[in-house]
């Protein structure tokens, strides 16, 4: 029997819409009565295998990397994917839903995607349980195509989530940082160690420091994915590998939301503009017991015709606090 054939890639290597259409796969496997056994599952890269290897049913003879490299601009480049049906935010010949607007729709089916502990090997001694913390500041995770400096208003400053770092390790609590190894470092210092450095606080794992003297990361999405489906919370900003957190059904504060879909929206009534507030499908479809939403605050500027964004402001250590606790 020939296989079915599904492709998981972004053009700028995005980790956070690779994982959208990891879930995505996973939702459209279940609606669609697939046997997992039956299909073949294409990625470019090693961590879209690991985010792969959590949709049920999913293994390592499931899954395929890609012969060459994809140009979604010119069809003529890709005949090698002819019969992959590839991500529905893309023109091409063959594809499936896989978009937030797609998963809100599935959402009834209540899948869960799963990390397989018993294969695993925790070699970092990473504990369980942590509370983790993950942001993105300028200059940091690097995109194809995009650079580093994409999207500002995503950024946030990480003097916020420093401070919620020390107040729960203070607190006995285990934290855990994870994200680009060229953030910003914890106040207090750091000893170095095999894994690169350790912060001297014995409450807090600094996970962006755990690098080789040529500073390439220790760590793989492998030990992202442990982390996170051992985690008493989850807290990150809008990037990143949050979607696979939810869709883990783990405890997620996703806050300072902003990305590409405002939480506004603009009617035109009788030549006026309207503004309305919006819940977007990138995140009404994650499940409310285990989700906590916090947008960035805006100012907003209106004429008969546009709608500027003027001002972005972080949310404060006190909202993220508040929304955290809930789970504690």
């Amino acid at each position: 029997m020939k296989k079915l054939k599904f492709g998981i890639w972004r053009h700028e290597d995005s980790i956070g819409n690779s994982a959208e259409h990891t879930i995505g796969l996973a939702h459209y496997i279940k609606a669609n009565n697939i046997d997992p056994s039956d299909i073949e599952v294409y990625v470019e890269h090693e961590w879209q295998k690991d985010l792969a290897l959590c949709i049920d049913g999913v293994n390592d003879n499931n899954i395929k990397f890609f012969e060459k490299n994809i140009n979604h601009e010119i069809p003529k480049e890709n005949s090698h994917i002819n019969d992959i049906h590839m991500p529905s935010v893309y023109g091409f010949s063959l594809t499936y839903d896989c978009n937030w607007a797609y998963i809100e729709q599935q959402k009834h089916l209540n899948v869960t995607l799963n990390f397989d502990m018993d294969a695993y090997e925790n070699k970092f001694g990473l504990p369980k349980d942590a509370i983790v913390l993950f942001h993105r500041e300028d200059g940091t995770w690097w995109k194809r195509i995009d650079g580093s400096r994409t999207e500002p208003e995503r950024f946030v400053a990480p003097e916020t989530f420093h401070k919620l770092a020390f107040h729960y390790a203070d607190l006995g609590y285990k934290v855990i940082k994870i994200g680009d190894k060229n953030q910003k470092g914890l106040a207090g210092g750091y000893i170095g160690s095999k894994f690169g450095a350790e912060h001297k606080h014995p409450n807090i794992t600094d996970f962006t420091k755990y690098i080789d003297r040529s500073a390439n990361p220790l760590w793989t999405f492998k030990d992202y994915l442990y982390i996170l489906q051992n985690c008493k919370v989850f807290v990150s900003c809008d990037a990143g590998i949050w979607p696979m957190a939810a869709a883990m059904r783990r405890n997620l504060v996703f806050c300072n939301v902003v990305s590409a879909f405002y939480p506004f929206r603009a009617e035109a009534i009788s030549e006026k503009i309207q503004i309305k507030r919006m819940k977007p499908s990138i995140v009404d479809w994650m499940p409310e017991e285990t989700t906590r939403v916090l947008y960035k605050k805006f100012d907003i500027k209106q004429d008969m015709r546009y709608i500027t964004i003027e001002k972005i402001e972080d949310n404060s250590f006190e909202e993220i606090q508040e929304a955290l606790e809930s789970f504690l």
